[in-house]
């Protein structure tokens, strides 16, 4: 039983990294909706994000929570509703 559930953790944690989202209250993965390249989907986002542009951090949210469609880690917004540059490309744009 032990190894059973050991297994279906390291399931979900497999589905879950491809731009799917874990239901915890019943351990299964469901896909919210299709991101871009270089976006992942967070149930629970900020209520911005940064863009090469607009570094700051310091913005009043409504809520905790956003769901959507996020940069992954190491790109940024190139502009507001753009598309993800990696972090290098967006200093040069900036500098």
């Amino acid at each position: 039983m032990k190894c059973l559930l050991v297994l279906l953790f390291a399931c979900v944690a497999v589905c879950c990294a491809q731009n799917f989202v874990e239901n915890r209250e019943h351990f299964k993965c469901f896909q919210h909706m299709e991101c871009g390249k270089n976006e992942v989907y967070q149930c629970c986002g900020m209520c911005f994000e940064l863009t090469c542009a607009d570094s700051s951090r310091n913005r009043p949210c409504q809520a905790r929570c956003y769901k959507g469609c996020y940069c992954a880690n190491g790109y940024t917004r190139k502009r507001e509703g753009g598309f993800c540059v990696p972090d290098k490309e967006c200093r040069s744009v900036v500098g």
